[in-house]
């Protein structure tokens, strides 16, 4: 390889890194005439196999006592990647991986981790060497800006989001090429810790790293949403990992598009839509809140009703008749254009605080009824058996209902919040989840998949140390960066080792090979760190775009000075408050049950008079505090027969669907030997339908003053 020899010969090996060679050659004088330049191209081999094609990256002339030498440094393909800058067209210091994700105006915000690397690498135009991807595991990563960085540097931030890649070069061919791969596909190694045909002697140090394995990775994306406001949007992964762990990992990112659950046109969307950003929002603007109150179906007197007709509190024995409520969504009827949010089916929560812009697409609302029967037992004391008029049974047992009925608006939210001056587009829900909210928020940049990826990575990261050798045969040029390697014969633990080499350095001379383990020196915890500075600028807004203050143009495709609000809540109800209708004497009622099927009938006692004296309210016989009697009638006709004994004294009334004898009461001036009876026809039922002939009361007729004709009454 040179004429000298040199007392020290090493090759350093990192993935994701330059490699290097460094020799270290005696020399007599520091004059004499160095065989390299700084930056010469050259060619190393070993027993005829090329194990370096790069340049001379450093010459060090050191002198000590009567020692003299010089050191020089001969460096990989990867040395032009460190010290070349990424440089976007037209030669503009910043690097902007959107580029090639945004085309056509469209917004991508992730990239798969080919097409970044790809991206970059296409930009190496001094790189002596080709490349290759052999990636298996195709995984997104969150794309960035990145100002004045190199081509190296944005290669080992990709590297980040996914550190089982690994990078060597393939010197097989007539020119160098790169090779980055997933490790997975490099076939594992096994050592013997025993001497053997490839192992002469063996040094081990490992140490488990379960620090560097995070119980949970999470990623907090920042964007301006639609309503003009800075929101938050974690995403974690496992989804029920808890970030708050000791060695979680949390990142930050901010990007400038979010997600929407409604398409440009405001029409929802099945998956949600990326939507470019529009600008930061101010504290200046006025905002609109809307809130609502759900309809509980399963508690609708205490969550609905009560709340309508508060007298329902005090009545306490109150019960659903209906078991489910009806809410029926009105078609709009207004004499403006359909409102945009107007949705039939927005019946989920009534609207209580604020008002609705009829230019919104959040929240869906309409005007709805919303109506029910409720029921009171028979026993109900008289002043609530007034707002109750029908008779019926549930479960069995009768009782009094009524159906209760409310106009108002209703939406599909609990919450939605928008500025009401300055940039309004028509989707101006707040971010959320605020007060009841639905915890999904309802816009943002869900990086769950990303943080998967983070997380995946992060696990196969156990073990840390090294393992030195000496190397025989093939053990000499094996290919070690990037692969597992095992040891066999000793500690059961280490025969599964899934971690991979990160650095590989050969004593060329004494042919010692030293492997270490671990995290890659790109992928310590500071620089996991560092690669939230890396993402906290979004495609609009880079470093050397903010110091120079060119802001983007705005135009505005919609009203940015909507008019005010114009939707608010109106109430009518329709049922219950009103005067309940009069109940009378001898009034016959049908009971039915919830599905309206007869069950019964009750009259109302009234009052029998005989010569202006009242002798009573009949029939009688009303049980559990009601006045009304069962009658056994439920169709056909309804009499009421009336009986006296010789002396014109009431013995008798009862309630038959045929008349009794009728022989009335006569002047004279003996007793006479026989009784007095009258027959009364009360009512007709037929169907449902309840046809009345006597209400109020009944005057007792007497033969002899009066013209009553024999027969029925």
């Amino acid at each position: 390889m040179l004429a000298l020899k040199p007392s020290s010969l090493t090759h350093d090996q990192q993935s994701f890194s330059a490699s290097a060679i460094t020799a270290v050659y005696p020399v007599r004088t520091l004059g004499e005439v160095l065989p390299f330049q700084q930056f010469d191209t050259v060619t190393i081999s070993q027993n005829g196999n090329t194990i370096l094609s790069g340049l001379v990256s450093s010459i060090e002339k050191t002198y000590s006592g009567s020692s003299r030498a010089w050191k020089i440094v001969f460096s990989d393909p990867w040395y032009w990647l460190e010290h070349c800058f990424a440089l976007d067209s037209e030669w503009k210091p910043v690097f902007s991986m959107w580029n090639k994700v945004s085309g056509g105006g469209g917004i991508i915000p992730k990239i798969s981790l080919s097409a970044a690397l790809s991206r970059v690498l296409n930009l190496a135009k001094h790189h002596p060497a080709d490349y290759e991807l052999r990636i298996s595991d195709d995984k997104m990563l969150i794309p960035w800006n990145a100002s004045c960085d190199t081509i190296g540097s944005l290669l080992q931030s990709i590297r980040r989001w996914s550190p089982r890649m690994v990078s060597y070069y393939d010197y097989s061919g007539a020119r160098p090429k790169l090779i980055i791969t997933d490790y997975d596909a490099l076939t594992p190694i096994s050592l013997p810790l025993q001497p053997s045909g490839e192992i002469k002697a063996m040094d081990v140090s490992l140490v488990p790293r379960g620090d560097l394995v995070p119980p949970c990775v999470a990623i907090v994306a920042e964007t301006t949403g639609s309503n003009g406001y800075r929101v938050s949007y974690l995403s974690k992964y496992p989804e029920d990992g808890d970030p708050t762990l000791p060695y979680s990992l949390v990142y930050r990112t901010s990007v400038d598009f979010y997600y929407s659950k409604y398409s440009s046109t405001g029409e929802p969307v099945e998956d949600p839509q990326p939507v470019q950003g529009t600008r930061a929002g101010s504290l200046s603007y006025q905002r609109m809140k809307v809130r609502g109150r759900k309809i509980n179906q399963n508690d609708m007197i205490k969550s609905f009703w009560e709340r309508h007709f508060p007298w329902m509190k005090d009545v306490g024995a109150i019960a659903v008749y209906d078991k489910d409520p009806t809410i029926t969504g009105k078609p709009w009827d207004g004499a403006e254009e359909n409102p945009k949010g107007y949705n039939t089916s927005a019946t989920g929560y009534e609207l209580t605080d604020g008002q609705i812009h009829t230019k919104s697409i959040r929240p869906q609302w309409c005007n709805a009824t919303v109506k029910q029967r409720l029921a009171i037992p028979e026993s109900a004391p008289a002043k609530w058996r007034e707002k109750f008029k029908n008779v019926g049974t549930l479960g069995g047992v009768p009782c009094f209902w009524e159906e209760f009925s409310v106009d108002l608006v209703t939406m599909d939210r609990p919450y939605a919040s928008y500025p009401i001056d300055g940039i309004y587009n028509g989707e101006q829900p707040s971010n959320g989840p605020e007060e009841g909210e639905s915890p999904q928020p309802s816009e943002g940049v869900p990086y769950g998949d990303i943080a998967k990826t983070v997380w995946e990575s992060m696990q196969e990261l156990p073990w840390d140390g090294s393992i030195s050798f000496v190397a025989l045969g093939e053990a000499q040029t094996r290919q070690y960066i990037g692969r597992r390697v095992s040891l066999l014969g000793g500690n059961p633990e280490w025969q599964n080792i899934n971690t991979m080499i990160q650095t590989v350095s050969r004593d060329l001379q004494t042919n010692v090979i030293s492997l270490s383990y671990g995290a890659p020196e790109q992928l310590g915890i500071e620089e996991w760190v560092e690669l939230k500075r890396v993402n906290a600028t979004s495609r609009t807004s880079s470093t050397l775009e903010n110091m120079q203050g060119a802001p983007e143009s705005t135009e505005y495709g919609f009203d940015p000075k909507p008019e005010s609000p114009t939707i608010s809540q109106h109430i009518t109800k329709s049922t219950g408050e009103s005067t309940p209708a009069p109940e009378y004497g001898f009034q016959v009622r049908l009971q039915k049950d919830t599905e309206g099927a007869i069950t019964g009938a009750q009259m109302k006692p009234g009052a029998l008079y005989l010569n202006g004296s009242m002798l009573g309210k009949y029939p009688q016989g009303g049980g559990s505090g009601s006045s009304w009697v069962t009658i056994p009638q439920t169709s056909g006709e309804v009499w009421l027969n009336v009986h006296f004994d010789q002396d014109a004294k009431l013995t008798g009334v009862d309630v038959s669907g045929i008349p009794g004898p009728v022989y009335p009461i006569r002047l004279g001036e003996k007793k006479p030997d026989v009784n007095f009876d009258y027959s009364f026809q009360i009512a007709y039922i037929e169907d449902d339908q309840v046809t009345q002939y006597a209400l109020g009361m009944i005057q007792i007729p007497v033969f002899g003053g009066t013209f009553y004709p024999y027969g029925p009454a």
